[in-house]
């Protein structure tokens, strides 16, 4: 965001700068939603699955151009690996972590009852 398109090209065109500066927010946007869901990750799965689903989207979109114009630098094709197959892993995770949430829960409510009787 900082440095907008000066660190990937020449940043003298401002409709290039624009674009990567919008862009690296709404990253950082993502990341930032990603980040405040650890707290209670079990019950953030609609959450999850979204930021799951733009990033995911965005990862296609790179695809695309890599088979239109080409392989890019070494850190683009890394940056696609996280977003087609890391933060999809990442989901399934939580998706795990939500399900033993409520099987944990069923089974205090299960424990209590027959402590209580």
């Amino acid at each position: 965001m900082i440095l907008g398109a000066g660190f990937i090209a020449d940043a003298a065109d401002p409709s290039l700068d624009s674009h990567v500066r919008y862009l690296s927010g709404l990253l950082f946007g993502i990341g930032v939603a990603f980040w405040t869901s650890a707290p209670r990750i079990e019950t953030m799965g609609s959450r999850f699955r979204l930021l799951t689903a733009v990033v995911f989207a965005g990862g296609l979109a790179r695809l695309v151009g890599i088979v239109v114009v080409g392989i890019p630098s070494n850190s683009a094709v890394l940056a696609l690996g996280m977003e087609l197959v890391v933060t999809p892993l990442l989901c399934l995770w939580q998706a795990r972590v939500a399900h033993a949430g409520v099987q944990d829960a069923r089974t205090n409510k299960l424990n209590s009852r027959t402590v209580s009787k």
